[in-house]
């Protein structure tokens, strides 16, 4: 059994119109028969009644399940977010509401604390598969991390905020979510230990990286692992503030020269967190455009219209850089092909001359003028 994305919307506005105000489903939410919804624009929905009513299919005649053909598993292939209607009820959490102002319900991201395939950095940044993207269309939004088996530990471990979708210039079959307000909690929580006894989430929907689920779902696994979120209404960090973050960051490092390979290490992922696509990175290219600034070709058209291009800083590869090369006089604009030419090619050091840098590319020499 398919239903396409089209028909389940067709569906749900059929269920507005004629049957949500209907004595029958008053209050359909709280019936325990239901363990499922299609959370959309504010609104949730039963699932095997919209999967009914777009496919002409007896409610009777298919399950609610996860399982190919069944109804959770059409819902999710036609690009919509099911949650959990079975969080315990939210006890101790004053204002709660409050938190949700800008968002309905949270989500749960599947993250390893250790090895991890993904190029993820905890409480900043969720590398995953775009065909998630449906369940983060509303942001902010609320998360809980949890640590699957393979490798895991199978516990939920820390929550946040993710206030941002980028794409992966690299893969265009994956994007990032920038995560804020990230707080451990202080005690990791079991996927056993539900409340009443049985495991948080069903084991049917355990298998997606990133699962929709309730607000009470999210307070009551947050109390459970002892803490209580420190956020109480999301707020989108600015480019300012996320460079300034990062700038503070290297600020408490070393001065080169007095660097050991650790500090090393970490200052290579503060730039490689600072090159990758985000707000800052799209901040360079709304001044500098989209031409490359090696080439001088501009960047091919998108999809969406737009033009594509990418960001590299110029101190990515170096063995010690200055404590002040988070500024965007250190960034340039570059097609995807001259990119890789500076990670790989072979390249000179940088030499400060007036309005920008220069370097030897190739044997040739390259200046890039990067004071706006």
């Amino acid at each position: 059994m398919k239903a396409s994305h089209g028909s389940l919307l067709q569906a749900m506005t059929r269920f507005d119109h004629e049957l949500r105000d209907t004595e029958h489903w008053q209050g359909w939410e709280q019936n325990k028969a239901h363990k499922y919804a299609i959370n959309h624009d504010g609104k949730r929905y039963p699932v095997k009644q919209i999967v009914s009513l777009a496919t002409g299919v007896l409610v009777s005649d298919f399950s609610g399940g996860e399982g190919a053909g069944q109804a959770n598993s059409v819902v999710e292939q036609a690009g919509l977010a099911i949650i959990s209607l079975h969080g315990a009820n939210p006890v101790g959490f004053n204002g709660a509401n409050e938190l949700m102002n800008d968002a309905e319900g949270a989500v749960i991201l599947s993250q390893y604390r250790t090895v991890s395939t993904y190029k993820d950095e905890i409480g900043k940044l969720y590398h995953f598969p775009n065909r998630y993207r449906s369940r983060l269309s509303k942001l902010p939004v609320p998360f809980i991390y949890y640590e699957p088996r393979n490798g895991g530990s199978l516990v939920y471990f820390g929550c946040g905020l993710v206030s941002a979708l980028v794409d992966d210039t690299e893969d265009v079959s994956q994007s990032y979510a920038e995560l804020v307000s990230y707080q451990p909690f202080e005690s990791p929580v079991s996927y056993f230990s539900g409340p009443g006894g049985p495991p948080w989430e069903s084991h049917t929907v355990m298998r997606n990286s990133v699962r929709a689920v309730s607000q009470e779902f999210f307070y009551s696994v947050c109390k459970a692992g002892g803490i209580t979120p420190s956020f109480v209404k999301a707020e989108k960090p600015g480019d300012a503030d996320r460079a300034a973050e990062l700038s503070r960051e290297l600020a408490s490092l070393p001065p080169p020269g007095k660097r050991n390979p650790a500090v090393l290490k970490k200052i290579k992922r503060i730039l490689e967190t600072y090159e990758r696509p985000s707000r800052i990175t799209n901040e360079v290219k709304k001044t500098r455009g989209h031409k490359c600034q090696l080439c001088g070709i501009d960047g091919f058209i998108k999809r969406d219209g737009g033009r594509y291009c990418e960001v590299h800083h110029l101190f990515h590869l170096a063995d010690d850089p200055p404590s002040d090369c988070l500024e965007p006089r250190f960034l340039v604009v570059l097609c995807a092909t001259c990119h890789r030419r500076l990670h790989y090619a072979c390249v000179s050091d940088l030499v400060e001359v007036a309005g920008g840098w220069k370097l030897t590319l190739d044997k040739k020499e390259v200046v890039f003028q990067t004071c706006d």
